[in-house]
């Protein structure tokens, strides 16, 4: 019996250690990242949306076993967090889900971009003060879909000749912004390149708009003005003689986007949809480029789409 006993409180003792080692381990994944990752899809993925059964938090932070010590998360800057999962030459662990939004190193040859990772007290090309803080992915975007900063949504091109509605997380508070925007358009372009416009005294700028919103823009249908989003055509990018029309100034966006080839709209020729492999190139404006200064033709090419020179004095 005694033996018995004995070999009674050795499965007992044993059973307890792997029990105590199996809830330990259960309890450190439970507060470590989701791997794999489990919100890959849907509209937003992991940002926003949290409720009281879902498991967001843990796609970006751990609680315990955290990979740096930048607030938990697996790396020790806002642009490696996102580059994990929106960079398809991140590596081999990262889901690549670059079609949800932002995207990097997709370009071939890039010529310009945004340089994330800027330092803090650098200089904004055609800014007037420099940066108040390290510019990166979060300096323009909510990671959290923080409603009450995210800009209202707007229609975006898609591809294969789609649009979709969407904030894509853009902050009205972006850094450097001296007053919140709720539309993206010029003013959220002048929040760092507040010299680069014709709104300030002082300044000899192309006329733009700050107030006319991305996807209500002027533009020449081939037989008169309309107002419309830079979505889904490339007819946002034609104004037709802007000498004449100066209550029709255009935004940033509609010499600065995509690379793409646009063909001026007549009564006989309207712009068409594009589609993406064509119009425009790489979908990855404004993190990147293929023309310098992300502009969306070059030279002549870009002055050509407003101003015809028959019509210039």
């Amino acid at each position: 019996m005694r033996r018995k006993l004995f070999w009674d409180k050795k499965w007992i003792f044993l059973f307890a250690c792997n029990l105590i080692f199996l809830l330990s381990t259960l309890s450190l994944t439970a507060f470590a990242y989701n791997e794999p990752l489990l919100y890959t899809t849907g509209p937003s993925g992991p940002h926003g949306g949290f409720i009281t059964t879902s498991q967001k938090c843990y796609e970006c932070h751990a609680v315990h076993r955290a990979g740096s010590s930048f607030k938990l998360m697996k790396y020790s800057t806002v642009l490696y967090n996102c580059r994990y999962c929106h960079d398809p030459t991140f590596g081999a662990d990262s889901p690549n889900i670059s079609q949800r939004g932002v995207v990097f190193d997709v370009v071939p040859g890039a010529k310009s971009g945004h340089n994330e990772g800027m330092e803090g007290g650098k200089s904004v090309p055609g800014g007037s003060r420099p940066l108040s803080s390290s510019f990166s992915c979060s300096s323009c975007h909510s990671p959290h879909a923080n409603p009450a900063r995210i800009i209202e949504e707007s229609y975006w091109f898609k591809g294969d000749g789609e649009s979709e509605e969407s904030s894509h997380l853009i902050l009205k508070d972006a850094i450097q912004s001296s007053e919140g925007r709720s539309f993206y358009g010029s003013g959220f372009c002048a929040n760092c390149h507040n010299r680069r416009h014709n709104k300030i005294a002082g300044l000899s700028n192309h006329p733009v708009s700050l107030d006319t919103p991305y996807n209500n823009v002027w533009y020449w249908d081939g037989s008169s003005y309309k107002q419309g989003s830079l979505a889904n055509s490339n007819k946002g990018f034609s104004l037709l003689d802007r000498l004449n029309v100066n209550d029709k100034d255009p935004i940033c966006q509609q010499c600065h986007e995509d690379t793409r080839d646009i063909v001026f709209p007549s009564a006989t020729q309207p712009q068409k949809t594009f589609k993406i492999g064509t119009n425009p190139r790489y979908i990855a404006f404004p993190h990147e480029t293929e023309n310098e200064y992300m502009i969306v033709e070059k030279s002549d090419d870009l002055c050509l789409n407003c101003h015809l020179p028959e019509q210039l004095p």
